[in-house]
């Protein structure tokens, strides 16, 4: 039995492996997604939607973007809250990385597709210790001085213990640009990951 998985189209954000992303859910076809998600224990990837499709793209069917790249982050969506007018609040980790191989047809509201688990290499080398502290450091530094409530503050600081995250924070809190992000994320060793942000 071949895999799938739940597709968020999004243009703006990522979902790097070993973060976790909170996400505002309140357009019905979601909210549904996210409820069968959650029962089925199917995953989400959060893919990176298009509106000009290019060489390697997926097109799609939908009213926005015409097409995603085919490597997404994805995992199981954990409900935070739930509000009286039915929109959600939930935590969408980072719990691998995926290649979209094919769009299901069905007739549910949301794209749901196949995909392969894309195995990333996430052994630090001793040659770029140097580099992934001097990107801790850039990313604490951010962290004290642009997140204002303590308790936020104090969670991320506590995630800069492992390459995976302090890569997949410093991408999401520091680059802007979603084609950088999308880059990043399609890179499958974290020593080329860190050398290539160290770069910037």
């Amino acid at each position: 039995m071949k895999k799938t998985v739940n597709l968020f189209p999004l243009t703006k954000i990522s979902l790097q492996t070993g973060i976790q992303r909170p996400l505002n859910i309140f357009e019905p076809r979601y909210l549904k997604m996210i409820e069968d998600s959650i029962q089925t224990e199917t995953p989400v990837a959060l893919v990176y939607g298009k509106s000009e499709l290019e060489p390697g793209d997926i097109s799609i069917e939908h009213e926005i973007f015409s097409c995603i790249k085919p490597v997404a982050g994805f995992g199981l969506p954990r409900l935070i809250q739930k509000s009286d007018d039915g929109s959600m609040v939930i935590m969408l980790p980072g719990e691998g990385k995926a290649r979209i191989t094919k769009i299901v047809t069905n007739d549910k509201p949301y794209l749901t597709a196949e995909y392969e688990i894309i195995n990333e290499v996430q052994k630090l080398e001793c040659e770029n210790v140097l580099l992934m502290r001097r990107l801790s450091t850039c990313l604490e530094k951010w962290i004290c001085s642009n997140v204002k409530m303590q308790g936020q503050k104090d969670v991320l600081l506590g995630h800069l213990n492992e390459p995976c995250r302090i890569v997949g924070l410093y991408v999401e809190l520091l680059i802007a640009c979603p084609d950088t992000k999308q880059k990043v994320l399609e890179i499958d060793d974290i020593n080329e990951k860190i050398q290539y942000l160290a770069l910037m």
